[in-house]
């Protein structure tokens, strides 16, 4: 009922019977309210990204660091799925053998845009194409494949090249409707990430390559 949601959220944090939030923003927004929600005193789940510019981390990671007794938890989708949990089992058991190489893909053909019932709304409805509120495809799809990465190496790139291009949707967005880029980590092990918007063949998967076995990880129409 839009008469009983609050037209700002300060409300809640002010509110004594809430002990956590959800916050589940476009990202832009995500550390002024995380830093007004810790203030409060509350635990908080904050969806991916968590910030916007490195340094919005430091002021996350400072007020994080002074409330150890409240919970600040950011949301990765696949964290929670049974089927990466149980996949992430089989690669760190051994049973794929060395994993070297992991390909990954977020296709698609559409322009990512939601039509707007009047041109003022423009920005805020499709805030995900413009730069100014968004990381485009890597912050908002990359992101998530980026993580399944670093789950199954247990660590983190040491480099990363790659390309894009605004090449296809000349609608007035800024960010990149195509990106191609390779992570490199530890003992020469690489991610290979695409995401484009013109075309939807191979979709959405995860294909993770070990020198004894292989899992891929397609959801289809759940992706």
């Amino acid at each position: 009922n839009p008469e009983t949601v609050p037209d700002d959220y300060r409300r809640v944090l002010d509110r004594k019977d809430i002990d956590a939030v959800f916050i589940v923003t476009p990202y832009h927004l995500h550390v002024p309210m995380v830093l007004d929600a810790l203030s409060a005193g509350k635990h908080v789940f904050v969806e991916k990204v968590m910030a916007k510019t490195e340094e919005e981390i430091q002021q996350v990671t400072a007020a994080a660091n002074a409330r150890p007794n409240q919970v600040l938890q950011v949301g990765l989708q696949r964290r929670y799925s049974t089927i990466y949990q149980v996949a992430m089992q089989m690669i760190h058991s051994g049973a794929l053998g060395k994993v070297q190489y992991i390909r990954a893909q977020w296709h698609r053909n559409g322009s990512w845009k939601i039509p707007v019932p009047d041109p003022k709304f423009e920005r805020l409805l499709n805030w995900r194409v413009y730069r100014e509120y968004s990381g485009g495809l890597m912050a908002e799809l990359g992101s998530h494949q980026v993580d399944i990465a670093d789950w199954a190496f247990q660590s983190e790139p040491v480099s990363v090249v790659g390309v894009g291009g605004l090449d296809y949707w000349k609608d007035g967005r800024d960010i990149f409707d195509n990106v191609s880029v390779i992570f490199e980590y530890p003992e020469g092990r690489k991610f290979v990430f695409t995401s484009i918007c013109n075309n939807a063949h191979l979709d959405f998967s995860e294909v993770i390559m070990g020198d004894e076995g292989t899992i891929e990880i397609t959801l289809g129409n759940n992706s």
